[in-house]
């Protein structure tokens, strides 16, 4: 009976503190929406909702400041959708061959390059753009500058990758070896297999992978700043320089004027940004979900 009462009284003290921690977590969530959301409204208080939908950026203009923020989601949108072209098959080809035709000490062997791959600074990322990838760039298409959209999807390409190919390496590991022989035993290939029955069980864990690679390359500020030229234009051509929301925020909030109107502009930038993440990440689990059930 004594056992019994010191197991319930540490239940109701785990449980106690997963619901505080669950709550917290929410809170802060809620907060710092809050805390985006005032200064966002007050913007559009204050500029006419048409200006946002511009393709001019000029907050200091001497005949009229000009707000349009579609150059930012352009720019933030090309890169993303960049890197994930670039990372999304490489990612998937990687994870395959990584768990299906890898001894485990190779395996052991490339898990900790990607594991170090991951740890890189963006920063460094950032130079190996500036120094690297965009001279590359500017011969291969007779470019003046290398600075363009396709530098800061290749950039991001790289720093998403390691993730990818972790998460869908370790669910095709998880991945029970009777279904495997079983495709093989009906005379498939190890590819076959792979892509034809083995895929089925890891969808979950590839759609999840790539919507979360798709938050973190649209949110990724410093490699992008220092790969894509920074230049306010709606980018027609991946060839092209441009700037994404990150960058406007970190380049430009550091020197207004907090209350004025280029200040509460850059929190709606900021705050569509996070609406945007809570997204990804909100359908990120609705989609896995509903896959997993039909998997079931």
């Amino acid at each position: 009976m004594r056992h019994y009462s010191t197991n319930s009284r540490a239940e109701k003290v785990f449980r106690f503190a997963s619901t505080a921690a669950a709550v917290l977590a929410s809170f802060t969530v809620a907060l710092i929406i809050f805390f985006m959301c005032m200064p966002a409204l007050k913007a559009l208080s204050q500029v006419p909702l048409s200006a946002f939908f511009s393709t001019t950026w000029n907050p200091r203009g001497y005949s009229g400041s000009s707000w349009g923020i579609l150059p930012f989601i352009a720019g933030s949108l090309w890169t993303t959708v960049i890197a994930l072209v670039i990372s999304v098959p490489l990612s998937f080809l990687a994870a395959v061959f990584s768990s299906q035709f890898m001894s485990k000490a190779l395996r052991s062997a490339t898990d900790v390059f990607f594991s170090l791959l991951a740890g890189i600074p963006s920063v460094i990322m950032g130079f190996l753009a500036l120094t690297a990838i965009a001279p590359l760039i500017a011969k291969v298409f007779h470019l003046s500058s290398g600075l363009t959209m396709l530098n800061g999807g290749i950039t991001l390409a790289i720093m998403v990758l390691p993730t990818m190919v972790s998460v869908l390496s370790d669910a095709f590991q998880n991945i029970p070896e009777i279904y495997k022989e079983g495709a093989l035993a009906l005379g498939a290939s190890k590819w076959q297999a792979a892509i034809g029955v083995l895929f089925q069980f890891v969808k979950p864990a590839f759609i999840s992978s790539v919507l979360l690679s798709f938050g973190r390359a649209i949110g990724e500020t410093m490699a992008v700043i220092m790969a894509v030229g920074n230049v306010a234009m709606v980018p027609k051509s991946p060839l092209q320089p441009g700037e994404t929301m990150t960058g406007v925020l970190a380049i430009e909030m550091p020197e207004t004027v907090a209350g004025s109107t280029h200040y509460n502009v850059l929190f709606l930038i900021g705050l569509i940004l996070l609406l945007i993440a809570l997204l990804v990440n909100y359908l990120s689990g609705l989609i896995t979900s509903k896959v997993r059930v039909k998997i079931q």
